[in-house]
């Protein structure tokens, strides 16, 4: 179950990633980490 997750994740991410142009070098996993906290923040104002 966890590698489908990971499949629909990872290929969210790749579109996203294109989509912002992100540099190749970016770091995925710090970039989820911002996104989440951002999310959370967004949710607690409401």
């Amino acid at each position: 179950m966890t590698t489908f997750w990971h499949t629909i994740t990872g290929s969210l991410l790749a579109m996203y990633w294109r989509l912002r142009g992100f540099p190749a070098g970016e770091d995925p996993h710090a970039t989820v980490r911002e996104l989440r906290r951002r999310a959370e923040e967004s949710s607690a104002i409401r």
